[in-house]
């Protein structure tokens, strides 16, 4: 899809940024409010994201329907956006991009994350709250997992990068417990899959 031409104006560093803005508020089990809060500070490695689209994942509406999660909060992580403040020490973004960033990244550090195993991260940086007109992004996601949008990507189709990759996935996994399963002929190196080595017998 071409970029939409009734997309805003880009932001520029003339415009100002309120003090507050409008979020839809999880106050509990099957309690969302759209009310007045703070624009989020950033610090240092972050950037404050004015919110364009943001799509509604199952999965918040799985929380927000089962109050599985503690009280007030806002959820919201298929996202894209344009970038309105930088934080110092951020390279490779400035203000004015249109940027989307993924929901969580694992820390790469940990003992799973070393051998692959990202998804059992021991601290695993989740990026939520993009049911508002602005949003934090945390130094990890901003330095590893935020990207900017090409011109010809629409905000409507970055926001959907996410769920995308999910999709995709998915339609991998079950492909890998097959090979597994017949010899593993195929091994992981990050989030790189690659053919296992094999060594002759003689």
């Amino acid at each position: 899809m071409s970029k939409n031409s009734s997309e805003p104006a880009a932001f520029n560093k003339a415009d100002a940024i309120p003090s507050t803005m409008r979020a839809a508020v999880y106050r509990g089990k099957n309690d969302v409010h759209v009310e007045t809060i703070s624009v989020p500070e950033i610090g240092t490695g972050e950037v404050l994201v004015r919110i364009h689209t943001c799509g509604i994942c199952g999965t918040d509406l799985k929380k927000i329907h089962t109050g599985s999660h503690d009280a007030p909060r806002v959820f919201g992580h298929e996202m894209s956006g344009t970038i309105v403040r930088v934080g110092e020490g951020v390279s490779g973004f400035a203000v004015g991009d249109r940027v989307m960033a993924y929901h969580h990244i694992p820390c790469g550090e940990c003992f799973y994350c070393k051998r692959g195993q990202d998804n059992l991260c021991e601290d695993l940086l989740f990026n939520n709250g993009a049911y508002a007109e602005y949003i934090r992004i945390p130094g990890r996601i901003v330095r590893q997992n935020m990207l900017v949008i090409p011109e010809h990507v629409s905000f409507q189709d970055a926001a959907m990068v996410e769920p995308l990759a999910c999709v995709l996935r998915d339609a991998l996994l079950p492909l890998l417990w097959i090979d597994a399963w017949l010899g593993s002929s195929f091994t992981w190196r990050g989030n790189e899959m690659r053919p296992r080595e094999v060594t002759q017998q003689s």
